[in-house]
């Protein structure tokens, strides 16, 4: 499957607009694309929005929009994240106001390199940090 069609099948299954333009983030910007979406990892009661299976790491990713910031959720998705690690899973969360950029190049086994500033031609839309609506926070 290609790149593209593999991103188009990712976004179809994406349970918000916030993940869709997680994956369009990745794909425009060169970062490797999850191996699946809303995928149920056994025995952790958890549901990452993306997964990775690579051959030295498996990590679960939640793109997370402003709900999560609400204790109750936070705590929820602490507890979450713990089960994954001790079923020796990375999670990673990707808020929706963080520098995801930053968070790539802080996993490059999980993302691969992706492109540098200043490589993709269209750089103009391909911002360090996720999508924002005008009052700050994203459409969800």
């Amino acid at each position: 499957m290609s790149r593209t069609d593999h991103s188009i099948k990712l976004i179809g299954q994406a349970d918000s607009t916030l993940e869709a333009e997680f994956i369009r983030w990745l794909k425009d910007n060169g970062y490797r694309l999850p191996d699946a979406a809303q995928v149920t990892v056994p025995g952790t009661y958890a549901k990452p929005d993306f997964v990775y299976r690579r051959s030295n790491v498996r990590a679960a990713v939640f793109v997370d929009g402003p709900a999560h910031d609400e204790e109750a959720v936070a705590e929820r998705d602490t507890a979450a994240d713990s089960r994954l690690e001790n079923k020796g899973w990375l999670a990673i969360r990707v808020r929706w106001n963080a520098d995801w950029r930053a968070i790539m190049e802080e996993n490059p086994t999980v993302f691969g390199q992706g492109h540098r500033q200043g490589q993709q031609g269209n750089q103009g839309q391909q911002g360090s940090r996720g999508p924002q609506e005008e009052n700050g926070a994203p459409e969800t």
